[in-house]
């Protein structure tokens, strides 16, 4: 006797709407499994979006240290050399000069801190993540 008559008829009939519900409950799981891992992608997207955003802060205040320094460096320069040119016009000038220079030197110190605070964000930032794109 085969396995078919064995079984009643109306099992038959449901036999195929079982596998056509087991195949809807695995798609229905499929399914489920990827909106899991498209939302994990999305938080992970967000996740280096953010990232990115703060490396970008981050990078744009050194620039702007630097800029600073440089505009720092320039105004030093300018001073001492305005104060070596009365000096050397003018003998008169001669105690207003060191306070000057003294000032200068004062102002590269400062700009040079700034300029090692913001070398070293930079690096930091290059250890964490070398390769970094702007957007």
């Amino acid at each position: 006797m085969s396995p078919d008559a064995a079984t009643p008829h109306g099992d038959r009939a449901d036999t195929p709407a079982a596998a056509a519900e087991e195949r809807d409950r695995a798609a229905d799981d499929r399914e489920a499994a990827l909106a899991v891992r498209e939302s994990r992608a999305d938080a992970v997207l967000a996740a280096e979006r953010d990232r990115k955003t703060a490396v970008r802060r981050i990078l744009d205040d050194a620039e702007r240290r630097d800029e600073v320094s440089d505009a720092r460096d320039t105004d030093a320069d300018d001073r001492e050399v305005a104060a070596s040119r009365a000096a050397f016009l003018d003998q008169r000038s001669r105690g207003v000069q060191p306070e000057v220079r003294r000032a200068a030197a004062l102002d590269r110190i400062h700009s040079k801190s700034d300029r090692s605070s913001a070398a070293t964000d930079r690096s930091e930032l290059a250890g964490e993540d070398a390769a970094i794109q702007d957007e």
